[in-house]
C-alpha cells in the first residue's frame, strides 16, 4: 500500500473547511489528503449540499502546491481532477464513466461522485489548491433519483480506502503531466464528456432551453448550440440541468 500524508477524521463540517482552516496556520506537504467518515455540512458546487451517509462514501480533500501554474491554465487543472477521478471509478466498474459538466462523475445516468476546487491566488499564479472529492461508494438510498453508489452500479469493493488509494495515485499522475500533453488531455476530457454532441433541455434565468453540447473551451465554459443555430458559452453555474 502506498504512503499518504493523511489526516482521518471521524466527523467534520467539511473536509474542504478543515484543510482550509488547517493551512492558516501550518502547510501540509503537497499532496496531504483530509478524509472523514462523516461530514456535518459537506459541500458541492455553489454552495449544494453533498448529502452522505456515514462510513459508506468516500469524503475527502487533497492538497497540492504549485510553482509556476498560470491562472489562465486553471481549467486544465479541472480537467486532469476530473479524469483523474473518472479513470478510478472506471477501474472498478464494467460500464462507461462520464465527466458531467463542470464537476460530477455520472454512471448510467446516475451522479456517483463530485469535485469541489478552492484555489489560493497570488497575483495571475496559482500558488496552492485543495481538491475536494465525495464519492458514492457504499451508499444504496438517495433523496434524489439521478444519483447512485459504486456498489450499486456493480463495483466489487471491501472499503472505501480501495477507492481512496486508487484515486490518490491518479490524482498525483495526471497533476504531474497536466502541462505535457494539453491537445491529448483535451481529446480525453471531450471524449468522456457526459451527453457530448448530444441534445440537452436545461433552464437558464428560469427559461426552459435545449441545445447541442458542442465541447468546453479553455477557459471552462459549456459550448451549447441553440435550437435557432446559435452557439452559446455558459459559466458553472449559469444553467441548471435537467436530468432525463
Amino acid at each position: 500500500m502506498m504512503e499518504i500524508n493523511r489526516i482521518s477524521l471521524l466527523e467534520v463540517d467539511s473536509t474542504n473547511n478543515y484543510a482550509s482552516n488547517l493551512m492558516k496556520s501550518e502547510t501540509l506537504p503537497h499532496g496531504s489528503v483530509i478524509t472523514a467518515q462523516f461530514q456535518t455540512h459537506g459541500r458541492g458546487q455553489r454552495e449544494h449540499i453533498w448529502a452522505s451517509e456515514a462510513n459508506k462514501n468516500l469524503m475527502a480533500s487533497w492538497v497540492f502546491h504549485f510553482s509556476l501554474f498560470k491562472v489562465t491554465r486553471s481549467f486544465a487543472y479541472n480537467q486532469a481532477i476530473a479524469l483523474a477521478l473518472r479513470e478510478s471509478i472506471a477501474q472498478f466498474l464494467n460500464h462507461e464513466v462520464y465527466i458531467k459538466w463542470p464537476n460530477d462523475i455520472v454512471v448510467q445516468n446516475k451522479k456517483l461522485a463530485g469535485i469541489l476546487i478552492e484555489n489560493m491566488v497570488q497575483g495571475d499564479t496559482i500558488k496552492s489548491s485543495i481538491c475536494g472529492i465525495g464519492v458514492n461508494v457504499f451508499q444504496q438510498s438517495f433523496e434524489v433519483q439521478h444519483a447512485s453508489s459504486m456498489i450499486l452500479q456493480g463495483a466489487q469493493l471491501k472499503d472505501v480506502d480501495e477507492v481512496l488509494y486508487c484515486l490518490h495515485q491518479n490524482l498525483l499522475k495526471r497533476i504531474e503531466s497536466v502541462h505535457s500533453h494539453p491537445v491529448l488531455m483535451d481529446r480525453e476530457y471531450l471524449q468522456h464528456l457526459y451527453q457530448f454532441g448530444k441534445n440537452i433541455d436545461f433552464y437558464h434565468n428560469q427559461r426552459k432551453m435545449g441545445g447541442q453540447i458542442k465541447g468546453v473551451d479553455e477557459w471552462g465554459r459549456l459550448l451549447l448550440e441553440t435550437h435557432d443555430g446559435k452557439t452559446h458559452h455558459f459559466q458553472a453555474g449559469e444553467i441548471q440541468w435537467i436530468w432525463a
